[in-house]
């Protein structure tokens, strides 16, 4: 199914930030996508866009990690009901 504010990772607590370090996603069917990762209604990542290709993905690794905001839930939103995966990679901290 497409992904509505799926959560990625809850609200980590007082204090703590979700770092992310690096996202891997990619399609299982010939159908066009595209997905972006939010804070609430705030896009903090996206959108991507990945076309018609069945196997069709993507691999973003950040030389300096993407601080979200302290004590905020990260949530994934896609486009397309289709064959899908996503890895986001990351850690917690101040």
């Amino acid at each position: 199914a497409a992904l509505t504010d799926a959560t990625v990772q809850a609200a980590p607590g007082a204090g703590l930030s979700v770092y992310i370090t690096d996202i891997i996603f990619s399609t299982g069917a010939a159908t066009a996508l595209n997905f972006f990762l939010e804070e609430g209604a705030t896009k903090i990542l996206g959108p991507f866009y990945l076309e018609a290709v069945a196997g069709r993905g993507i691999a973003i690794s950040f030389t300096t990690p993407k601080k979200c905001t302290a004590n905020t839930a990260v949530t994934l939103t896609s486009s397309a009901a289709i064959a899908q995966s996503c890895d986001i990679l990351g850690y917690l901290a101040p």
